[in-house]
C-alpha cells in the first residue's frame, strides 16, 4: 500500500520519492533489486541537480558493487557524476570516490583514507565504518583503537556492532570534544 503511494508520488514528480525509489531498487529494499528501475528513478530525481542524488545515480550507473557488468557508456557517465558529486562535497560522492579509488588502486591508502574520512564527517555511515575498520585492523595504517572506535561511533548501530566484534567490547560513543 505505502509502496503504491510512493510510486504515485514519484510519477507525480516528487523528487524525494523518486530518489528513495531509486535507492530502494539499487539495494533491493522492499523491492527486487532492479538496475533499470534504479537508474530510471534516479535519473528523474537527478533533474534536481542535487549532488547527493547525482552520486547515487553515478553509483547505479557504474555498478559498484551490485551491478557489475554495466555498459561502458553507463560506467563513463557514472564516473563523471561521482567525480562531480565528490567535488561538490556530497557525502555519497566522496564515499564512492574513495571506494572506486581503493578498488581500482588509483591512489595510495592515505589518500583513500582522507576521502573516506571526509565522507564520514559529512555523515556517510559506510565511510565511517571503512575508516574504523582500517584503524581497528591496522590495515595499511598504524593500528589505533581510539580512532577506530571514534569512526565506528560515526557509523551508527552498524559501526558500533562492528566495533564490538573487532575489539571485543562496545565502543564509548559518548560525545567527544573536537570530533573534527
Amino acid at each position: 500500500m505505502a509502496f503504491d503511494y510512493g510510486h504515485r508520488a514519484a510519477e507525480a514528480g516528487s523528487t524525494l520519492t523518486q530518489f528513495f525509489l531509486g535507492k530502494a531498487y539499487m539495494s533491493g529494499f522492499h523491492v527486487p533489486e532492479d538496475r533499470g528501475a534504479a537508474v530510471k528513478w534516479l535519473r528523474k530525481a537527478a533533474r534536481s541537480d542535487d549532488p547527493e542524488v547525482l552520486a547515487y545515480l553515478g553509483h547505479a550507473l557504474v555498478g559498484a558493487p551490485m551491478f557489475r557488468g554495466a555498459p561502458e557508456s553507463d560506467v563513463r557517465e557514472g564516473l563523471a557524476l561521482i567525480k562531480r558529486a565528490a567535488e561538490e562535497g556530497a557525502a555519497h560522492g566522496l564515499y564512492m570516490k574513495g571506494y572506486l579509488m581503493r578498488d581500482a588502486r588509483l591512489a595510495d591508502i592515505e589518500t583513500v583514507m582522507e576521502v573516506f574520512k571526509r565522507a564520514a564527517r559529512k555523515g556517510h555511515k559506510n565511510a565511517a565504518v571503512e575508516v574504523g575498520t582500517y584503524y581497528g585492523d591496522g590495515f595499511h595504517v598504524e593500528k589505533n583503537v581510539e580512532e577506530s572506535e571514534r569512526f565506528f561511533c560515526m557509523g551508527g548501530a552498524f559501526g558500533r556492532a562492528y566495533s564490538e566484534e573487532l575489539h571485543g567490547r562496545p565502543p564509548d560513543c559518548s560525545p567527544q570534544p573536537n570530533q573534527e
